[in-house]
């Protein structure tokens, strides 16, 4: 650009406000009030671990081979007592094979393969939906 383009004085104007807002305070975050957690549960019968991370299971439970499945908890939701509701939906077969219980997010160990149970009244070659997140 030609020097006349810009004016000295906008030039100016326009460094200060850059460097204004380079070196002005960073906004707080806010706080999210109402959203939903995930929160992860083996359901496997032998281990019973949850916690925040999928890779916490793998370190404080390295013997056990399951992928823990992923739950939802509600904000002020006491987070013992969600996980012993979540168990409690399991059959004894998708304890002993670490399956998420029915109508829960499936485990998937990959993200391309889904490890599920059939509800139980499907027929060979009937459908079932599978929920994967919250939008579904």
């Amino acid at each position: 650009r030609a020097q006349g383009d810009h004016p000295e004085g906008i030039a100016g104007s326009r460094s200060v406000l850059l460097a204004t807002a380079l070196t002005a305070r960073p906004v707080e975050k806010r706080k999210r009030i109402n959203s939903i957690l995930t929160y992860y549960v083996c359901t496997h019968k032998d281990c019973g671990w949850s916690g925040s991370t999928r890779e916490r299971h793998s370190r404080s439970r390295p013997n056990c081979v399951y992928t823990p499945c992923a739950m939802w908890v509600k904000p002020g939701e006491e987070k013992p007592a969600a996980v012993a509701a979540f168990l409690k939906r399991c059959t004894a077969t998708q304890r002993e094979l670490g399956l998420a219980p029915d109508g829960a997010r499936p485990v998937s160990g990959d993200g391309q393969k889904f490890y599920v149970t059939v509800p139980v009244g499907l027929s060979p070659g009937e459908s079932f939906t599978i929920q994967t997140d919250l939008k579904s």
